[in-house]
């Protein structure tokens, strides 16, 4: 069974159906973070902007971009390194977000389903948004060490997706 998920998990992404789903989750992940704010700031002043992105955030996403090809020295590629003064331009933050869980969320699967021949320790969540809204509150380490400790990010996630869906109704 657990493979048979997987195989669903990777066929999400191998479809293109994840620039879908990130049409539908960051949204969330903006009212959750910040209501909407840009010039939002948290955590005594780390987290910055509509996704609350702390600088180490910013430097994984350049250093993802930069391993990815999606940048290098001589900008071949349409992308400028992050700065942190791009946490607070709403379409920089998205487009970091998008960075961040296309990477790990790959390497999140990649990781589960070598998990799946060994005994398990943890359930995986399989509702993509649900590890894409833990991956960006706990961290692609932080979900695989612990992933119940993203839950009360995911209620408030969850419980947006709700009403957003009620309000398309």
């Amino acid at each position: 069974i657990l493979k048979g998920m997987i195989t669903i998990i990777i066929d999400y992404y191998k479809r293109g159906l994840m620039k879908e789903i990130f049409n539908i989750i960051i949204p969330v992940l903006i009212q959750v973070e910040s209501g909407g704010n840009v010039n939002a700031i948290g955590d005594g002043g780390k987290a910055v902007g509509c996704l609350q992105i702390h600088r180490i955030m910013v430097d994984d996403v350049n250093r993802i971009a930069e391993m990815q090809g999606w940048w290098d020295v001589h900008n071949f590629y349409n992308y400028d390194e992050f700065t942190l003064d791009d946490r607070y331009s709403k379409d920089k933050s998205i487009q970091m977000c998008e960075y961040y869980l296309e990477y790990y969320y790959q390497k999140y699967v990649k990781w589960w389903n070598e998990q799946c021949s060994k005994p398990l320790y943890h359930p995986m969540p399989f509702d993509v948004c649900e590890v894409l809204a833990r991956l960006w509150n706990g961290g692609y380490a932080g979900l695989k060490r612990n992933p119940r400790a993203t839950d009360n990010y995911w209620e408030k996630v969850k419980k947006e997706l709700a009403q957003k869906r009620m309000g398309e109704i």
